[in-house]
């Protein structure tokens, strides 16, 4: 797939009076919306590029954006990046990126408590397709 370098954006007031910024997506037919306020701020630091909209296969989808060949999720762009968190949505809405919308869950990737877990598995990887997961 390749991405536009720029992109074109929306400007308008939601319910709340507050101004808000459509970006549409490269590869769907959709727009993200979020604040200006944070609009601006992603693009003072990260520049214009491609906005996407990128599947995480189990049923989930995320707007991401290119930058520096690395793909950065939006979402933890408004609300700033939180270690090990992820990122929700109040109304479930992926394009729906203000950030009255937006909170963090509780993350478990990496942390200590998950290590701790993984240890305590069993071993044995008898009757597994390579030997991949425990019995």
């Amino acid at each position: 797939m390749t991405l536009k370098v720029h992109h074109e954006t929306l400007s308008k007031l939601d319910s709340d009076g507050i101004p808000v910024t459509g970006v549409p997506l490269a590869n769907a037919a959709k727009t993200v919306w979020l604040r200006t306020e944070d609009y601006t701020r992603i693009i003072s630091t990260y520049g214009i590029s491609s906005w996407f909209l990128n599947s995480a296969g189990n049923g989930y989808a995320y707007v991401r954006l290119a930058y520096k060949g690395v793909n950065l999720m939006v979402a933890r762009l408004v609300l700033g990046d939180c270690q090990r968190s992820n990122v929700r949505h109040r109304d479930k809405d992926p394009l729906n990126l203000r950030s009255d919308n937006l909170y963090y869950g509780i993350g478990r990737g990496g942390d200590e408590t998950t290590r701790k877990k993984r240890k305590s598995r069993s071993t044995t990887t008898e009757g597994t397709a390579y030997g991949s997961r425990p019995i």
